[in-house]
């Protein structure tokens, strides 16, 4: 992606590499507990949803959607691990369960030491949001990505930031084009973006475990 900068034209990528040098002295000036202009903690920007009385929440049990939380999580910490970059997919229709599972994919993460952060629905994240990340291995999250203006610059921070980094996108199936658009525009190989197909819709029984956890067993 070209970006005009005080009339100068260049790349995310020549962006990314002007911003590392003062990019440690910058971060101290960011508070790494809190949320910054860009990017949000967990909890902070789920807000209100985790909050068990509210009608739609997510607070409630994960179901149904096991397999699919566990080969996201051993995608992202085998990625991790290695130092490999790459960008996880969880597709599926509104209503499907995919913010749920990157709730649920976060909250693993974090309980293991992996500090993970948020794009702001706004989708706004220009190149020199890289130095308001924390320090150290980081998973960034974007629900609905094909909503985020600013998704292939989320796309080259996770190729270029010095630390191990996973980008992990939320779409609906229809997205995909836009998210393969982005990961042209930063310089994302096709091949790193992790795709496992759209999530199937819950079986019967499970739907019905849930209405019994809502509403109670009569």
């Amino acid at each position: 992606a070209m970006l005009e900068i005080g009339g100068r034209v260049e790349s995310v990528e020549e962006r990314l590499a002007t911003i590392a040098a003062w990019a440690d002295r910058a971060r101290k000036l960011v508070d790494p507990s809190g949320d910054t202009k860009a990017f949000q903690h967990t909890a902070s920007y789920f807000g209100s949803r985790l909050d068990p009385a509210s009608t739609f929440n997510h607070a409630r049990r994960l179901a149904g959607r096991d397999e699919a939380l566990n080969e996201a999580l051993d995608a992202v910490q085998g990625a991790l691990a290695t130092n490999r970059r790459i960008a996880v997919v969880i597709a599926g229709h509104a209503g499907v369960g995919k913010s749920r599972i990157l709730l649920e994919l976060a909250e693993h993460l974090q309980q293991r030491g992996i500090a993970a952060r948020w794009v702001r629905d706004e989708g706004l994240v220009p190149p020199e949001a890289a130095v308001e990340l924390p320090d150290g291995p980081l998973v960034m999250f974007s629900d609905d990505a094909h909503r985020c203006r600013d998704l292939q610059t989320v796309l080259a921070i996770g190729q270029q930031r010095a630390e191990p980094t996973v980008v992990v996108v939320g779409i609906r199936p229809w997205g995909r084009s836009a998210l393969r658009v982005a990961a042209l525009r930063g310089n994302v190989a096709f091949g790193r973006l992790l795709d496992r197909g759209d999530l199937p819709d819950l079986d019967r029984a499970t739907l019905l475990g849930l209405v019994r956890d809502e509403l109670g067993p009569d």
